[in-house]
């Protein structure tokens, strides 16, 4: 099943390339696996869901998050090596 919501247009006014929102969408998406499999402890390292979502997919949930501007995708500085920054 594709995913429809949020718009690809959407998410691009939110980051400056198609390879900063698939990094980043990926990486806060492991982020959330691992907060659901500590059981979404509060002693758990990683962020809960910054959106009410219906979705139980973390990628989805992600992807969300970066449609309503509560993630900030940063592109790294040219000529450093590395994947995008989440924060």
């Amino acid at each position: 099943m594709p995913i429809t919501e949020p718009r690809l247009s959407t998410l691009l006014e939110r980051v400056d390339s198609n390879y900063a929102l698939v990094n980043a969408a990926g990486k806060r998406a492991r982020q959330l696996n691992s907060y659901r499999r500590a059981g979404g402890s509060v002693f758990s390292d990683e962020t809960p869901p910054m959106v009410a979502s219906d979705s139980t997919h973390e990628l989805s949930v992600a992807l969300e998050e970066i449609a309503q501007g509560k993630l900030l995708v940063k592109e790294p500085q040219r000529g450093r090596k590395g994947s995008s920054a989440v924060k």
